[in-house]
């Protein structure tokens, strides 16, 4: 019998670059028509069709969707992993299968691969002991998950009651001055007192129709206001040109007078300002 004689390095290279050329003057003329037909094999299927089918095959996933129903070809390999006439290989087979998911935190799932495994009654009480080692700490991860979204879940709310509870203070707080401010315009309507712009008072006087028209005017914050009694209390400048002075009273009641004030200010218990030196004013 003679011996098969070896090939060359030209031969070898000869018959790769064939073989190339051969590929792809297949993949050019199954693209042509797939171009022409949309379809690349002879059941009418195009590539991503056929992409889709490989993807979705059992024997080429990567990750299984435990959360959808298996593929028939799925559970079958399933059947062929579990169904074990052993008891020990299968109880392992699911061990296995629990530590996987374990790993990728979908406790749920471990746990019931973990149940199967000792439902298996293996002879074997460390492997069993395993199991129920697994399945407790997976249990007490997925209680950890569910405390910890418990707890957020309760912060959540809590929060959320206590803006609600401010935003009703606040609601009420609002509603409390706005209905001091009518009752403090109407009152000031009723006694016709016209306020005079101090930036144009010709023709400026009119009844205040918001409480903006009423101040502050004062960086004190000062501003009319309505006391229990029913008495208006005004904030009142007094200048003093010729000294360049002023003097501010914050709560000028409606019931005294300037008299009252100024005896207070300048009256004979009352040591004399610095600038007035003259004693114009004591």
């Amino acid at each position: 019998m003679s011996k098969k004689k070896s090939m060359t390095d030209e031969e070898r290279t000869a018959l790769v670059q064939r073989l190339q050329d051969d590929i792809e003057d297949f993949v050019a003329e199954r693209s042509k028509k797939a171009q022409e037909t949309g379809a690349v094999g002879d059941d009418g299927k195009s590539v991503d069709d056929i992409i889709q089918e490989l993807q979705n095959h059992p024997a080429f996933l990567k990750e299984v969707d435990w959360s959808k129903p298996l593929s028939p070809e799925m559970e079958a390999l399933m059947a062929i992993k579990y169904e074990s006439e052993n008891p020990k290989a299968r109880a392992e087979s699911y061990r296995e299968e629990g530590n996987e998911l374990f790993k990728k935190k979908d406790y749920r799932t471990a746990i019931a691969n973990y149940t199967e495994g000792i439902k298996s009654k293996s002879p074997d009480r460390l492997q069993n002991a395993v199991l129920y080692t697994n399945r407790a700490a997976a249990h007490y991860h997925l209680d950890s998950e569910n405390k910890e979204l418990l707890e957020i879940k309760l912060k959540a709310e809590k929060a959320k009651r206590l803006q609600e509870r401010d935003e009703r203070k606040q609601a009420f707080k609002d509603r409390k001055e706005d209905e001091a401010t009518l009752k403090l315009l109407n009152v000031i309507k009723d006694r016709k007192i016209q306020l005079v712009s101090s930036t144009n008072r010709r023709n400026c006087s009119s009844f205040p129709k918001s409480a903006d028209q009423l101040g502050p005017l004062h960086p004190s914050g000062a501003s009319v206001r309505l006391d229990e009694k029913g008495c208006l209390h005004w904030p009142v400048l007094l200048l003093y040109p010729e000294y360049a002075q002023t003097d501010f009273i914050q709560n000028f009641c409606e019931n005294s007078t300037f008299e009252d004030h100024l005896v207070q200010m300048f009256g004979p218990d009352t040591e004399p300002p610095p600038w007035d030196i003259e004693h114009k004013h004591t």
